[in-house]
């Protein structure tokens, strides 16, 4: 399929890691969003079905037998759409890369430099990718940019202002993405051609 850019309808950014690519399961890292849009809406709804259809135009190209998952799924009432982006972009030819970073604008189309965090309210710059992979076949959608509509700025845990204290310590299964940013990545990643 011919790459075309596509914005995706607003949502809340349930997971947002925009600032800094995360490697916690790719060496050079990797950007993220998870933007939720409400189950019952005509957006979501129309956005599952543009991704449908690419996802049937990868695996009749491709003959697949494999299916992959699409790259969004049900979370209560909301539908999480993921959208990534490598950390570094590597030239097949000459092995020379070069980073990656992702733009973000506000809502009258100004570049931004804030450090966007869950609750803010979104768009998505993206390219859809069909894949063949051995794991499934399927789509991922590629971010180029955010349109920052409504901001709710990320307070990393160590400005807070709270040290450690001796009493209560989470388990794995526990820990919430709220403040821990690689594990609230681990939690939702599955295999890596999987965005589900």
């Amino acid at each position: 399929m011919a790459v075309n850019r596509e914005v995706s309808p607003k949502g809340i950014g349930r997971f947002v890691m925009i600032d800094k690519p995360s490697t916690k399961y790719k060496e050079d890292g990797e950007y993220i969003v998870k933007l939720a849009i409400p189950a019952s809406s005509k957006q979501a709804k129309a956005f599952m079905k543009k991704i449908d259809g690419w996802l049937e135009e990868c695996w009749e190209t491709h003959g697949s037998k494999r299916k992959a998952n699409p790259p969004y799924a049900e979370d209560g009432n909301e539908i999480l759409f993921s959208f990534k982006q490598n950390g570094v972009f590597r030239s097949r030819k000459d092995n020379t890369h070069r980073k990656v970073t992702i733009s973000v604008v506000d809502s009258k189309l100004n570049p931004v430099k804030v450090n966007v965090g869950a609750g803010s309210e979104l768009k998505v710059s993206f390219r859809p990718n069909l894949y063949k992979s051995p794991g499934g076949d399927g789509v991922k959608l590629y971010m180029d940019a955010v349109q920052v509509l409504s901001l709710v700025e990320y307070v990393p845990q160590a400005e807070l202002g709270f040290s450690e204290e001796e009493g209560f310590e989470a388990s794995e299964n526990e820990i919430g993405s709220g403040f821990k940013e690689e594990e609230g990545y681990a939690e939702e990643e599955g295999a890596e051609d999987e965005d589900f």
